[in-house]
């Protein structure tokens, strides 16, 4: 790894090490501030997040008076912060703070097996920038704090397991398998890749011994499993299977249609020739970049005598996948990100560094990191495999390594090929030079058009007892309203609903949302469910019901009461009246879906 990293350094690229730990804290710290308060997206899973740990503070057990479909660790660790900080929103930011951090660090050791110090600071600020803080989906305030938990666990697991890789020592071996029984107590699907990558560092050091690789795997396997299974255990005895298999689907099982939609749609499975298409539009892509730097450096370096045909063989292959590009684009579904190939790369690199494992010394640390790193992120992208996103709220959890891994391409593997194609030294600086130059640039398009984004999109103030942030214009002044409309026309612990989800309304004033549904999507609530949900609202009862403008066409299913759970529509129809539409339409008949988004409060009759 060592010679690794010097012949990166000697090949023209700055000597700035010293300073590449200060840059990636520096730019952190910028983008924190430029986006101060700016991370929270209203309603979507926002509530949950927020809302869920105090209902378990309060007495309440998971899975049993609370829906959830994740693993049960992170709602409890956010409660317990609640109890020593108190319950307010910026616990939560504050927890995700450290967790971006922590996900920034760890990536910057992963890619540092890869990697000079330079280049990896380079690639974490790529993920900064593309995972960390995006507008929609940032690591701050994300979706899931389960996500986010589970994702440092996974990426502290690889880490370990690459130590263990490159030293062989116990120590990390079993820290990497603690660390996989700790991701699938906070998020099941991100222990998977854990695994994965611990069976590939122990498969690279010992693939020639069969006993001592069952036996080092088995103790890895043993710590993990020491630590889940309990819990689980726990969770079983109490509460019987049905509640947590069949009823919220923890091991991902029995899914109701709208969830097997959903991960059809994510993963490209509903529309495959399109998304294959798209794959290889989007390979067309790295082909092009590359074609690009190599015209670059032949023409620069005036390479003799292959430069005539490398050139017009160069621009063969550019106007070839151009029309490949534009004819994967014509087929719709895509946006032209170069993400999407990103698994072709990483199974090629898996075979090729399996091959070469299996042929020379099985303690090649550079041979060693790629398959671990190529093994995790292949396995971690496995949910997404056809339809890679570029970021997104679930992309910026499990693209992190898979950005590690195109940088290193374009920086280590690309110029090496150059070099060889063009038998010239020089061009392994030149291209080296000219992909961190590009990438640079993209960081810095990137992340300034975020910033900016950040600053003219949110400019709604929220304030309340329980957290302060800003919402961006859609949401503005309709949110709002709603707030000041609960804190004007209800007291403190008074029971309200909000439909199909936005139990950060009851959070922020201080009052409950009862049901054990927050969030109604499509599909979780059985008609048992829905029965119970019709008998709290009339028992309680609550007087205030809030409709929000949140369309689920991502479920197959897009209007609540109109496209699902018709039932418990007709009897809030039939008990409450509308007395407020809070946003820039009033219009009492206006329904989810519309452009203008709206709250609707219906008060009962």
């Amino acid at each position: 790894m060592a010679a690794n990293n010097r012949s990166i350094r000697q090949s023209g690229f700055p000597n700035i090490s010293r300073f590449a730990h200060y840059s990636v804290a520096l730019v952190f710290l910028v983008m924190v501030a430029a986006s101060w308060r700016r991370w929270t997206t209203p309603i979507v899973d926002t509530g949950r997040e927020m809302d869920l740990p105090r209902r378990l503070l309060e007495g309440e057990l998971l899975y049993r008076d609370v829906h959830y479909i994740y693993a049960p660790l992170s709602p409890y660790i956010n409660a317990l912060l609640y109890s020593v900080f108190g319950l307010h929103h910026d616990v939560l930011i504050f927890t995700g703070l450290a967790g971006a951090a922590l996900i920034a660090l760890l990536c910057y050791r992963i890619a540092g097996r890869l990697l000079a110090a330079p280049l990896a600071s380079v690639a974490v600020l790529l993920i900064l920038v593309m995972c960390v803080f995006r507008l929609y989906g940032n690591l701050i305030a994300p979706y899931s704090y389960a996500a986010l938990h589970g994702a440092v666990c996974a990426l502290a697991s690889l880490l370990c397991a690459l130590r263990y890789a490159g030293r062989g020592r116990w120590v990390d071996l079993l820290g990497a398998g603690a660390l996989v029984g700790l991701a699938g107590i906070t998020k099941l699907e991100f222990a998977l890749p854990a695994a994965a990558a611990v069976i590939a560092a122990t498969f690279a050091l010992h693939h020639k011994d069969v006993r001592t690789f069952a036996l080092r795997l088995g103790s890895a396997g043993l710590i993990g499993a020491a630590i889940g299974l309990p819990l689980y255990g726990w969770w079983f005895f109490k509460l019987g299977w049905r509640t947590l298999i069949v009823d919220c689907h923890l091991l991902l099982t029995h899914l109701p249609p709208s969830l097997v939609y959903y991960n059809s749609w994510r993963s490209g499975a509903d529309h495959p020739w399109r998304s294959l298409a798209a794959m290889f539009g989007s390979a067309a892509v790295w082909v092009l970049i590359a074609a690009v730097i190599l015209l670059c450096c032949v023409i620069r370096n005036r390479t003799k005598p292959l430069v005539p045909n490398v050139r017009n063989a160069t621009l063969a292959i550019i106007a070839a996948m151009a029309v490949i590009f534009a004819a994967a684009i014509g087929a719709g579904g895509w946006d032209g990100s170069p993400m999407r190939a990103i698994p072709f790369a990483l199974l090629a690199v898996i075979v090729r560094e399996v091959w070469k494992i299996r042929r020379k010394t099985p303690d090649d640390p550079r041979s060693a990191a790629l398959l671990v790193i190529a093994v995790f992120s292949l396995t971690m992208l496995v949910r997404v495999v056809m339809r890679v996103p570029s970021s997104g709220p679930y992309g910026g959890f499990i693209l992190p390594t898979a950005y590690i891994f195109g940088f290193y391409l374009l920086v280590a593997e690309l110029p090496r090929i150059i070099e060889r194609l063009t038998q010239d030294k020089t061009n392994l600086a030149t291209a080296r030079t000219l992909a961190t130059g590009a990438v640079l640039l993209l960081i810095l398009i990137a992340g300034g058009n975020t910033l900016v984004r950040f600053r003219t999109k949110f400019v709604g103030e929220v304030a309340t007892p329980r957290g302060h942030f800003l919402v961006e214009r859609p949401h503005d002044p309709a949110y709002i309203e709603a707030i000041d409309f609960l804190q004007k026309h209800s007291a403190p612990g008074d029971a309200i609903a909000v439909l199909p989800e936005g139990s950060d309304l009851a959070f922020l004033t201080g009052r409950r949302m009862p049901l054990r549904h927050q969030i109604l999507l499509p599909g979780l609530m059985s008609e048992a469910d829905e029965l119970r949900a019709i008998e709290q609202l009339a028992s309680l009862p609550v007087r205030y019901v809030f409709i929000t403008n949140r369309p689920t066409r991502e479920f197959g299913a897009a209007v609540w009461g109109r496209d699902y759970y018709q039932r418990l529509d007709a009897a809030i129809r039939s008990d409450y009246r509308v007395v407020k539409v809070c946003g820039r339409n009033r219009d009492p008949e206006i329904e989810i879906g519309d452009r203008e988004y709206f709250i609707k409060i219906l008060e009962r009759k």
